[in-house]
């Protein structure tokens, strides 16, 4: 019969925080006796679980094998120990609640930014739709001699420049009419306005007398139409 010498072992239980439990074996030596003989081995041949002890013969030694089995079961306030304590546990379960609240929290948020955004998108095609489709686009104004040049000066040539507010997507067409004149008394009222080098973003405009006419000043409406 194998025993072993309890005076001999040391067993060391500790319960770490996370409710684990460490045996340790002896840090020397380990003796064990059969059939009142004893024979001592080194902690390394116990841990390949060969040991050596006397035979019946002098001089003849037996190999057996020597392997110890400790079996430690842990249990807790709530049952059977998991790796954690259980307020361990409940900080854990709490954590993990107030994780999956936040996520979906963030779901719900990022769920109504998209439908709000998917609304706004289809606003805007609406009111561009609306723009296309109410027709052509017109802008007019009025202009003057006045603007390029003095009364006291008066010329039958008088160009001038006018921009539209805002760029054409395509040349547009242009009318002008004479909307007010200042001309000499003593002679024939003879005046013509055009428009000319017409594109985008504006046109030319022309004032133009003949003959004796002497033209003062003179007043242009005009009228653009396109897209």
């Amino acid at each position: 019969m194998v025993g072993l010498l309890s005076d001999k072992i040391q067993n060391t239980t500790q319960q770490s925080p996370s409710q684990h439990v460490h045996v340790t074996w002896p840090n020397e030596y380990v003796s064990v006796t059969t059939d009142d003989q004893s024979t001592s081995v080194d902690q390394e041949d116990l841990y390949h679980g060969d040991v050596l002890k006397a035979g019946p013969n002098e001089g003849d030694k037996e190999r057996m094998v020597f392997r110890p089995q400790v079996t430690v079961n842990v249990f807790g306030n709530n049952g059977p120990n998991t790796g954690t304590t259980g307020a361990e546990g409940s900080k854990k379960e709490s954590a993990e609640l107030v994780s999956e609240k936040l996520a979906k929290e963030t779901d719900d948020k990022i769920a109504d930014l998209t439908a709000k955004l998917e609304a706004l998108s289809q606003k805007v095609d609406k009111l561009s739709a609306l723009a296309s489709a109410r027709g052509p686009r017109v802008e007019c104004g009025l202009w003057n001699t006045a603007e390029v040049r003095s009364w006291k000066s008066p010329s039958n040539e008088t160009r001038g420049r006018i921009n539209f507010s805002e760029d054409f997507k395509s040349i547009p067409k242009v009318t002008t009419g004479i909307s007010s004149a200042d001309v000499d008394k003593n002679a024939n009222f003879r005046i013509s306005v055009y428009p000319t080098e017409i594109d985008k973003r504006g046109f030319k405009v022309n004032v133009d007398g003949w003959a004796d006419t002497v033209i003062y000043t003179c007043g242009v409406s005009w009228v653009a139409i396109g897209e």
